[in-house]
């Protein structure tokens, strides 16, 4: 098995990086072969050094099959390293998960491989293999640490091709993304730590009109194709999983609690033998896990993690015979937010300037087709799919509205509004008020709707940022606000508008 030449590209760009730099981050979307591309770094390494090499993964399946790759390239049998092993076998390659390694560690390690390495637990690998080349691998250069960043960790990074360039050159397959509208509204869903709060989120995907939904949109837009869904957690997978199956579908449930490695194993066998099989899972699929015939993602949650959103879509981008295209139905309104799995991403950029959960890591702005509900980028005119035509006016009156929020949201930072009011003592709601004073000072003439969906828009990350759950309360303080600093206006502007009665003394100063 020869690597193709962006696999041979990168492939030399993180060897000639070692003469440079100590640990070196490679980024290679799913799909794209890593585990080709560092069983290859692997061999030529032990070819020309004395040394050995070790290859940290994160599950047991992921340890099978990159011994499994390193062999049938290479002929090379490859040491697992396993909990409960009182000694290690000699060997050029070891594969290790992270927590089975500590004492076992071999002696004669002259390199590291990392696989998934945005992951937490995997970054002790730095600690395990102290003065050795690291390279780590990943599609998505966000630490799920957020407070020890990749780039903190990594010296120097090497970017693969754009998903959309392996679409081109038949490496993966093309999606086209299908966004309902009427589905569970993200901005409800309470907050917490870095992520949506999974036993509260699971009672509101698990409410009876939306586990109908999900079948409606099922059967509207990929019925008979061959389908994963991915739920908020154990109860609310199987709640969608008895509701197909009582629909008359095909359809199974996993999950990572409650299986054997048997029992997982004749699922994966089903899956594949099963043309029109439905599989709803939990905590299994998002990785190390290919499936070529797979026609069509469910994403039935919400999620605030990019690193998890490309895991959970890619699972249907590897290309097989008779599929020219497979489909992501998102049910939890993640592409708005997170961007489309084939869109273009500056991963230099992210990884030397990483988002917070909060923000959406430079995702081009999108919209909906009102006509099959599919993702498009939010300049197109017309559907690449259905080809329906985007109105003239419709269009103009988006370009306006959007060029006037990004007028009045300019210079608004919401992280640094809540540091500095943290930093001066203020009062909790000082960043809140502030955004708001931001917003009216950038265009203080802008139509009375506009300021308060522009506010709510931007108090909505507040909350995020404050991981509390933004409700009417706020909604009320948002247009208390704008009502009182229109108030203010000279005439004739003001006399031009019926605000509400003013509140006095609510506003507390933030300077």
């Amino acid at each position: 098995m020869k690597p193709y030449q962006y696999q041979s590209q990168l492939i030399n760009d993180a060897i000639r990086a070692t003469l440079n730099y100590d640990t070196i981050l490679i980024q290679a979307a799913t799909g794209a072969g890593k585990t080709v591309m560092f069983s290859y770094i692997a061999h030529r390494f032990i070819c020309k050094s004395i040394q050995d090499v070790i290859i940290y993964v994160d599950s047991e399946d992921l340890v099978k099959q990159t011994r499994k790759t390193i062999f049938n390239i290479f002929g090379i049998s490859a040491q697992p390293i396993l909990a409960g092993m009182r000694k290690v076998p000699k060997s050029r390659i070891y594969i290790a998960m992270i927590n089975s390694v500590g004492k076992r560690m071999p002696s004669n390690i002259g390199l590291g491989i990392v696989d998934e390495c945005h992951i937490a637990t995997l970054h002790k690998a730095h600690t395990f293999t102290e003065k050795v080349k690291i390279i780590g691998f990943t599609a998505t250069p966000i630490s799920a640490n957020k407070k020890l960043p990749l780039k903190d960790i990594y010296q120097t990074i090497c970017t693969g091709p754009q998903i959309n360039e392996l679409i081109k050159d038949g490496k993966l397959c093309q999606n086209i993304t299908l966004a309902p509208k009427d589905v569970v509204d993200r901005n409800e869903l309470a907050v917490k730590g870095d992520d949506f709060d999974v036993t509260k989120m699971g009672t509101e995907f698990s409410k009876a009109k939306h586990v109908k939904n999900t079948l409606k949109y099922y059967e509207k837009l990929i019925k008979g194709k061959k389908t994963l869904i991915f739920n908020c957690n154990v109860a609310h997978s199987i709640e969608v999983c008895k509701h197909f199956i009582a629909a008359g579908y095909n359809c199974k449930h996993v999950d990572a609690e409650n299986v054997t490695k048997t029992e997982y194993d004749q699922v994966l066998l089903w899956l594949n033998n099963t043309p029109d099989a439905i599989l709803c899972s939990v905590g299994k699929m998002t990785k190390g896990f290919d499936e070529p015939t797979v026609e069509a993602i469910i994403v039935n949650r919400s999620i605030m993690s990019l690193s998890l959103w490309l895991q959970i879509t890619g699972r249907g981008g590897r290309i097989s015979p008779n599929k020219d295209i497979f489909y992501i139905l998102d049910m939890g309104g993640n592409a708005a937010i997170l961007g489309d799995w084939s869109d273009d991403r500056d991963w230099k950029d992210i990884f030397y300037n990483p988002p917070s959960t909060r923000k959406n890591a430079g995702v081009a702005p999108c919209k909906s087709c009102p006509q099959c509900d599919a993702i498009l980028a939010a300049q197109a005119r017309k559907c690449k799919w259905c080809e329906f035509v985007f109105p003239v006016k419709l269009e103009a009156q988006e370009t306006e509205i959007s060029e006037e929020y990004k007028v009045m949201t300019k210079g608004i930072d919401i992280d640094k509004f809540i540091t500095r009011a943290e930093k001066l003592g203020h009062k909790p709601f000082a960043s809140f008020y502030k955004i708001g004073e931001r917003i009216f000072k950038n265009a203080p003439n802008a139509q009375r709707e506009i300021l308060i969906k522009t506010f709510e828009n931007e108090a909505k990350k507040w909350c995020e940022a404050k991981s509390i759950k933004f409700n009417s309360f706020h909604k009320k303080l948002i247009i208390e606000f704008i009502e009182q600093e229109i108030c203010k206006l000279p005439s004739p502007i003001s006399n031009t508008i019926q605000p509400l009665k003013p509140i006095t003394n609510l506003f507390p100063s933030w300077l």
